[in-house]
């Protein structure tokens, strides 16, 4: 086939060395859409054979080089538009960074956000924890100092329970509860219902106050203590030390008793007063009891005396009556007794009723008489030492008289008197050598003298009569 001009021209456009950049990237781009969109070139693409069929058709008129020329540049200028719009590599990377920043932004604002709440709550937390501690130890320390201030309160520290012959005292607070406490968050009063257990040696009490206070410079102060309800009970016996510094009173109660049942008419108080000693022998208590047995000992006109006694104690728990001791029972042994009978005193027999010792006081006596009582059954207390004789010189007698006790079964002088001069008595004896108990026949040998001498009376000197002798196993005088 011939060259034509245009096909001439066509090529020296392919040829010219200024398009030889654009031809190639032309051809670059074409390789490029050919990699990356089949669609765009594909055979199979309609578009593109249609292309094919129109270019047969030109192909009667024009040279097939100028059509090869032809589609040729078309496709660079096609690629030339695509280059154009497609975003550079810079921009696309502008692109997603702006979009990151913005990202970012939004997250820094999320987190303070989250931060400041966080802040925020702990404060709160913080704060309110705090108060709270604030108001659990002040309210601790109100506590305390309520236990504090209830315990040298007068109204414990100088209760006194008065007894009989014990008044209580020198209770303290050994426990103390807290049924309802009304104390306000920051309020500088308050106030509480209270269950103290107060105690001393032997006695404890429920008792229920009603107590105010009030915060002066940051402490809190009793402002007022109420007793409303209170309950006392013993819980050991009542201590040696305060049984024996009541002493006199408890000697005193077990003569008011004697007296009140016409029992034993000596009173221990006039023998064991000022110098007695004594000691605990047992002291138990036992619920609302407490048993206490004493010895006693003393020195009087040179006869050394002892004697023994109990006393026990009941705690009234009747009702409305305040709590106290009262005496349930009090009594010496009768040795107590019966030794202080041997000791010669004035007068006539003590155990006698009143009208026998009227008699005795106002027994009329002739010049040449003379009188005396005894008890023929003499009884001696437990111990086998001592009984009761009732042995009396009465007054209006002008003689002075002894006696002497022989056992009727050995012939032996168990007991010889001393001289006693009218208007006196012996209510008891005291043997030197104690009897085992059992029943002893025996006889009584009266002597009389002239007053004041060792003379013997010149008419009926001495009269002898039988007596029985007597040892029970119970502690029983007559």
């Amino acid at each position: 086939m011939a060259e034509g001009p245009n096909t001439s021209k066509s090529m020296e456009t392919v040829d010219n060395p200024k398009n030889d950049g654009l031809t190639e990237n032309a051809e670059q781009t074409e390789k490029t859409h050919i990699s990356e969109g089949d669609a765009a070139l594909s055979p199979a693409d309609p578009h593109a054979c249609s292309s094919a069929e129109d270019g047969e058709a030109d192909g009667a008129k024009t040279s097939p080089e100028a059509s090869e020329s032809s589609e040729a540049t078309k496709e660079s200028e096609a690629a030339a538009t695509a280059i154009a719009n497609t975003p550079s590599p810079d921009a696309i990377d502008a692109d997603v960074s702006v979009d990151k920043a913005s990202e970012s932004t939004a997250f820094k604002k999320k987190m303070r956000a989250l931060i400041i709440a966080g802040v925020v709550i702990v404060l709160a937390a913080l704060i309110s924890g705090g108060v709270i501690l604030a108001n659990f130890f002040d309210e601790n320390s109100l506590r305390q100092q309520m236990a504090d201030k209830l315990s040298n309160d007068p109204i414990v520290s100088e209760l006194t329970l008065t007894g009989e012959i014990f008044n209580e005292s020198d209770f303290k607070v050994d426990d103390i509860q807290i049924d309802s406490l009304s104390h306000s968050m920051f309020s500088d009063k308050a106030s509480a219902n209270v269950l103290a257990l107060i105690k001393n040696d032997c006695i404890q009490g429920y008792n229920r106050y009603e107590l105010s206070f009030e915060k002066t410079s940051g402490a809190w102060e009793l402002a007022s203590a109420e007793l409303r309800s209170a309950d006392y009970v013993p819980y050991a016996p009542i201590s040696d030390e305060i049984v024996l510094n009541h002493l006199p009173q408890l000697i005193a109660q077990v003569d008011s008793m004697n007296e009140s049942i016409g029992y034993y008419p000596i009173d221990l108080a006039n023998y064991y007063g000022e110098g007695t000693q004594a000691e605990i022998i047992s002291n138990e208590a036992s619920g609302y009891n407490d048993n206490i047995s004493i010895s006693i000992s003393t020195d009087r006109d040179g006869v050394t005396l002892e004697g023994e006694f109990t006393i026990d104690l009941l705690w009234n728990t009747t009702k409305d009556k305040d709590p106290m001791w009262t005496t349930a029972y009090a009594s010496a042994t009768s040795d107590t007794y019966l030794q202080i009978g041997s000791i010669l005193h004035e007068g006539v027999f003590s155990y006698a009723n009143e009208a026998d010792q009227a008699d005795s006081r106002n027994q009329n006596v002739a010049w040449d008489q003379f009188f005396t009582h005894y008890l023929p059954d003499v009884r001696f207390g437990k111990s086998g030492k001592y009984a009761l004789i009732g042995f009396e010189n009465i007054p209006n007698n002008s003689v002075d008289m002894e006696f002497k006790i022989t056992r009727d079964d050995t012939g032996e002088v168990i007991y010889q008197s001393e001289r006693i001069a009218p208007n006196h008595c012996l209510d008891a004896i005291a043997l030197a050598t104690p009897l085992e108990a059992g029943t002893y026949p025996a006889t009584i040998t009266i002597t009389s003298y002239e007053p004041g001498t060792d003379r013997l009376i010149s008419m009926n000197s001495t009269l002898s009569e039988p007596i029985t002798l007597t040892v029970s196993d119970l502690d029983l005088p007559f």
